[in-house]
């Protein structure tokens, strides 16, 4: 990414439901225990080109999917185009919902999926694990569903072209 042409910001949340929001952080604080009736979606927005959503998984155990999607309709996980699912320290990849790959994380780890030459592409500490056979739509917004009471999206950041 070539300094001059992107950015990276914090994510600022819009479209708030049964969640709050500081900074680059988002926790589910009301609605349904273990329901997907929680979520938030950017304000910003990959339009075109290359650009990445990346987040730092804290808790293990709490059911939560972040991503990008070109819509942002509601609170659910299968709206979100490239989702990565975090549950009982496994991150699933989930295209609209569609399970695709897998790998085990810890507490601190941190999640990527990026737009590379056309590409999906979704990292855990900097190594790709799953590379999509799915072409981007834009314009992409981060997108999240939160499931369980307290289950966090932390440090998220987006990069893309200005």
């Amino acid at each position: 990414y070539a300094a001059d042409r992107t950015t990276t910001e914090s994510v600022v949340w819009t479209n708030l439901v049964n969640v709050t929001a500081s900074g680059g952080t988002l926790q589910k604080t009301a609605g349904c225990d273990g329901c997907p009736d929680a979520g938030a979606t950017s304000l910003q927005q990959i339009a075109s080109g290359d650009g990445y959503f990346e987040f730092t998984a804290v808790e293990t155990a709490a059911l939560r999917v972040a991503g990008l999607s070109n819509l942002s309709a509601g609170t659910g996980a299968w709206e979100i185009a490239f989702a990565i699912r975090l549950q009982s320290g496994y991150a699933e990849v989930r295209e609209a919902g569609v399970y695709r790959e897998s790998t085990a994380f810890g507490s601190g780890d941190t999640f990527r999926v990026s737009i590379e030459s056309g590409r999906v592409e979704y990292a855990r500490n900097g190594v790709v694990f799953y590379t999509s056979t799915a072409a981007p739509v834009y314009p992409l917004f981060v997108d999240t569903s939160l499931f369980d009471s307290g289950g966090t999206i932390v440090n998220a950041v987006i990069r893309r072209a200005p």
